[in-house]
């Protein structure tokens, strides 16, 4: 596991605290950043991650999802804790495992593991969307790290403890 696990600084900003852990940013800055304008939908998440200059490919919601590649997938899920809202987490994988990152985990409110979490406000990660997949070596270069050898197809673990 690459990424550094951070929390949301608020309710609404998954979208902001994703891009910072994709970049090794502090999820304080990017969600002054771009957090306000994202919700008035003056920019979208495909500007924010050109602006951040963060390499992705997209996926399509009609195709099955899937972490088999390395890297880091930008994932969408229904919300825990804003009924009819959609939250958006990462998903890295290295070849071997994969870890979910949820940024609502450690804020004290509901939140998704790759796992079943023994913690009652966590929860299995079942089913999501995937719509887009970042390159592990774009992740590797951020956090100053080597790129980790891809072994075989992912399993799964948790990340945020």
């Amino acid at each position: 596991m690459i990424i550094k696990h951070q929390q949301q600084p608020t309710n609404n900003s998954c979208v902001s605290a994703c891009i910072a852990m994709l970049t090794n940013q502090s999820a304080d800055k990017i969600a002054g950043l771009y957090n306000d304008k994202y919700h008035a939908q003056e920019i979208t998440e495909r500007q924010i991650l050109s602006m951040e200059g963060i390499p992705y490919s997209e996926f399509y919601p009609m195709n099955p999802q899937t972490v088999q590649l390395p890297g880091v997938y930008w994932v969408e899920v229904p919300s825990l804790n804003l009924p009819g809202i959609n939250h958006v987490l990462l998903m890295e994988a290295d070849g071997e495992f994969y870890w979910v990152h949820d940024p609502q985990h450690g804020t004290g409110k509901k939140y998704y593991s790759a796992q079943d979490p023994e913690d009652p406000l966590g929860f299995k990660l079942l089913s999501w969307t995937t719509l887009a997949h970042v390159p592990l070596s774009f992740i590797a270069e951020k956090y100053g790290v080597p790129v980790p050898e891809v072994v075989s197809a992912p399993q799964h673990t948790d990340a945020g403890n």
